[in-house]
């Protein structure tokens, strides 16, 4: 299934993905791309409340400017609980949006992760996973708490963003229990934490992290 135009989650409603088959060879694709600006590639708009479970199959989606890859979009009135079971997941954040997480300017996420292959890229100034980045005095980045329970998981933070936590005058908790995770940041922020002139807290109680 290849898309165009994002996949807009309806206001509480439950987006559900599976696959029948998790062998990596056999399990079905789904490309999404052409998300418009402040929506991401799968998850909440704006002034929407969604949930999204990813349960098996190659995922791919971008997000529009100020949207996640797989989240929510910019504002207060967006939030998206994303939760990753299984599959195999690339998403990329479009500028100001998280990899996997909050939209942009005080937009809000929970991601969740139990198992899976997951890369996730942040738009500039947007975390990898977590929290996207503020582009204006008036608003704080987005909002973000991240919780990885196992899985292999990639995260890329955009330019003043954290690998993992939170994007530019972003916020975010981050709590790793296990898993293999990889973890880059953009500039003047951290692998795990804080991105630039953000705020990150949590623990890390497990896991094989390797940091950039």
């Amino acid at each position: 299934l290849t898309t165009w135009g994002g996949i807009g989650v309806g206001n509480e409603i439950n987006l559900n993905i599976y696959s029948e088959s998790l062998d990596k060879d056999k399990m079905g694709k789904m490309t999404v791309t052409g998300a418009p600006e402040n929506c991401p590639g799968i998850g909440s708009g704006m002034n929407t409340s969604s949930t999204v479970l990813i349960a098996g199959g190659n995922i791919t989606a971008k997000g529009g400017e100020f949207g996640a890859g797989i989240g929510s979009s910019l504002g207060s009135d967006s939030d998206c609980y994303v939760t990753i079971t299984n599959g195999i997941v690339d998403a990329t954040g479009g500028d100001h949006g998280a990899g996997i997480g909050s939209g942009g300017n005080n937009g809000y996420a929970s991601v969740r992760i139990y198992g899976g292959t997951v890369t996730a890229i942040g738009g500039g100034c947007g975390a990898g996973i977590g929290g996207g980045g503020s582009s204006t005095d008036y608003s704080p980045g987005g909002h973000c708490a991240v919780y990885i329970f196992s899985g292999n998981v990639t995260a890329i933070g955009g330019s003043n963003g954290a690998g993992i936590g939170s994007g530019y005058e972003g916020s975010c908790t981050v709590f790793i229990y296990g898993g293999n995770i990889t973890a880059n940041c953009g500039s003047n922020s951290a692998d795990i934490g804080s991105g630039c002139n953000g705020s990150c807290n949590g623990e890390i109680t497990g896991g094989n992290i390797k940091g950039g």
